[in-house]
This record gives C-alpha cells, structure tokens and sequence, in this order.
C-alpha cells in the first residue's frame, strides 16, 4: 500500500525496503529520501542523532544504485550508536573529549552492514560512558 503522493511503501521493514530495492520497484535513493523526509519530519533539527548528513546518506544511495554493490540489506537504512567508528563521520562516543574526531575507517560491524548493501544514515546520541 501506497501513501496518497505514492512516493513510498506503509510496509518500510528492513525485509520490504531490500525487496524493493532488489526487484527495481524503489531505488536506493528512493529510500534515501524518504528517511531523510522522515527524519527532518520529526525533528527539524534531529536530537536523536549526534552527527546526520544527508548529502552522505545521498552519496551512499547513489553509488548502491549504480550496482557498486548490494547483498541482504540492500538499501536498508540504518543509524548506528556514536561508540561506533564509521568512515567519513565523527565518532565522539557521547563526550565532549572526543566531539567531531573521525577515526578515518569502519569498524567490524559497519563494514559487514555495508557489504550486505545498508545505507547509514548516521550517528544515534548515546550517553558518556
């Protein structure tokens, strides 16, 4: 099912948005844009998330839907906790001590999540541990 603009699916799973993606039914950056619509629509400035760029979320879509690369997660949007190094965005693991310092390459889990095609939105807040 189909919302009134028919830009995107009710049933935005992780399982749909892969099938989607995979069948052509919706692009990467269909996806892409509707998380980011979503996003902005619920907070026009995001607290939820401590570092959020969508020209990268864009970039990472686009280079998904020029076949670069794919797997089970194919255009599934995922955020990931700041504790979590992520290549092109700062890892400030909730203090101010490490704020905007980038650690320059994906820790284990992010390289699996994009080897298995998952876009990442960006950086969940977590508190100082």
């Amino acid at each position: 099912m189909f919302h009134e603009r028919d830009t995107m699916p009710d049933d935005m799973t992780a399982t749909s948005i892969a099938k989607y993606v995979e069948s052509g039914t919706r692009t990467a950056s269909d996806i892409a844009e509707a998380t980011i619509a979503a996003i902005m629509a619920g907070e026009p400035e995001p607290q939820a998330m401590e570092f959020f760029e969508p020209y990268l979320l864009r970039q990472q879509a686009a280079e998904l839907d020029a076949g670069t690369r794919g797997g089970p997660l194919k255009g599934v949007t995922i955020a990931v906790k700041d504790i979590i190094a992520t290549k092109g965005m700062p890892t400030g693991c909730g203090t101010p001590r490490y704020k905007g310092v980038s650690r320059g390459t994906d820790s284990a889990c992010v390289d699996i999540l994009r080897g298995a095609g998952a876009l990442i939105v960006g950086k969940a807040v977590m508190e100082c541990l």
